[in-house]
């Protein structure tokens, strides 16, 4: 039988088939491919030199049995997140493929709600994965107590209280103070603000940034400006309503989606941006961008939240020392919404 030079380029080889070729053992063929073990450096150049030469990989399986480990990292979303919140997600997932795959790690996703993270608790029951990110927090997360609980190494995009994860994030308190007190500086003193679940920590620490810079200026915080726990065009549309009876000059929300129902119900009534009032979020996307006039926004790199969280965790699985907090940078554009 002849085999074609295509053939032979294609063809998956085994450990026993690189032994058997060698003339040496499975135990030499492994310890050359991981480095440990004592062999001649020769044999160790020979072993090398054939898995370059037929582009041979170690089967992800036995490779993890022969190391205990699965190669595959947990992904935690949550299932009841809203469509306007799907791109953050997306970008999120985007960075945490790339940097796993770059270690030869797959990524299991498991989704989960605040009342049922049965799916998650089966992934880890059955080790089915050696670390886990979970992409929200919120005010006693379910998810990080089921995983404080089994001791495995995982991180979290965004903050939380428990001292045993990697927690990355964008500096949302820091940016949020920093828009605010810019248009605090424009002279604008009533500022609305219109924001989600207060029962999620991205939630709060926006909401200190409000906070903070109005202390920081030295000006007293309308209370009654503030709406949090917001949802639906009903609830914001009656919000935008209270805010313009109070003589809000400026509304601002606390993410694109909640912008978005703003602009739709300030749209109902005829109110022109910024002539009669301004607007800005402190989430940009391409809903705010395009729209006209467009918004001032905060912009934060979410492929870049899950690269660096992954990475992070991949180092810590490997056993190194990694930093447990580390907040990501943020820019402030300045749109037509808020002149």
């Amino acid at each position: 039988m002849i085999v074609s030079r295509e053939t032979e380029e294609k063809r998956i080889y085994t450990i026993d088939e690189v032994a058997r070729e060698l003339g040496v053992s499975k135990t030499t063929v492994s310890r050359a491919i991981s480095g440990k073990g004592r062999i001649s450096a020769e044999t160790r150049a020979r072993v090398k030199a054939f898995i370059e030469t037929h582009n041979y990989r170690p089967n992800a399986v036995a490779k993890g049995l022969a190391q205990s480990k699965t190669y595959n990292i947990g992904l935690v979303l949550p299932s009841d997140y809203a469509v306007s919140d799907l791109p953050f997600f997306q970008k999120c997932m985007a960075g945490i493929c790339e940097m796993a795959a770059s270690q030869d790690y797959d990524v299991v996703l498991s989704l989960v709600t605040e009342q049922d993270v049965s799916h998650l608790k089966r992934i880890l029951n059955n080790r089915k994965v050696d670390g886990v990110i979970s992409t929200r927090t919120t005010v006693n997360d379910p998810v990080i107590s089921l995983l404080r609980e089994e001791g495995l190494p995982f991180a979290v995009i965004g903050c939380c209280d428990a001292r045993e994860p990697i927690q990355v994030d964008s500096d949302h308190r820091e940016a949020c103070r920093e828009l605010t007190s810019i248009l605090l500086m424009k002279g604008i003193r009533r500022i609305g603000l219109v924001g989600g679940n207060s029962e999620h920590w991205v939630s709060k620490r926006r909401l200190q940034g409000y906070l903070d810079a109005h202390e920081e200026l030295g000006i007293p915080v309308a209370q009654e400006l503030v709406r949090m726990d917001q949802s639906g065009d009903l609830q914001v549309g009656k919000s935008v309503d209270e805010l313009l009876e109070l003589g809000v000059e400026c509304i601002v929300s606390m993410d694109d989606a909640l912008c978005r129902l703003v602009l739709l119900k300030l749209q109902e009534l005829h109110v022109s941006i910024p002539e009669q009032v301004k607007v800005a979020s402190f989430y940009n996307s391409t809903l705010l961008e395009q729209n006209l006039p467009p918004i001032t926004s905060l912009e934060f790199d979410a492929k870049e939240l899950g690269r660096t969280a992954c990475k992070l965790l991949l180092e810590r699985m490997a056993g190194q020392e990694v930093s447990n907090q580390l907040n990501l940078g943020y820019q402030v554009i300045l749109r037509e919404s808020t002149k």
